[in-house]
């Protein structure tokens, strides 16, 4: 059950196919503004697939 959890999270939505497929050889990455992003791509069809991810909680910390 923990494993269709963890599949389910690594979706993306593919362009090519107009839907959310699971993400093949996904890896997270940092872009070039910060933000963190799962890339990896299409089963289907080959196409690149990038999902952008929350930060993390411990990132973002208040100094009030």
């Amino acid at each position: 059950m923990a494993q269709q959890e963890t599949e389910t999270a690594l979706e993306a939505y593919c362009v090519k196919c107009k839907t959310k497929r699971p993400v093949k050889d996904g890896h997270e990455e940092t872009t070039e503004n910060g933000r963190r992003a799962l890339k990896g791509e299409c089963p289907v069809c080959g196409t690149k697939l990038t999902r952008f991810l929350p930060n993390k909680k411990d990132d973002k910390q208040d100094d009030k």
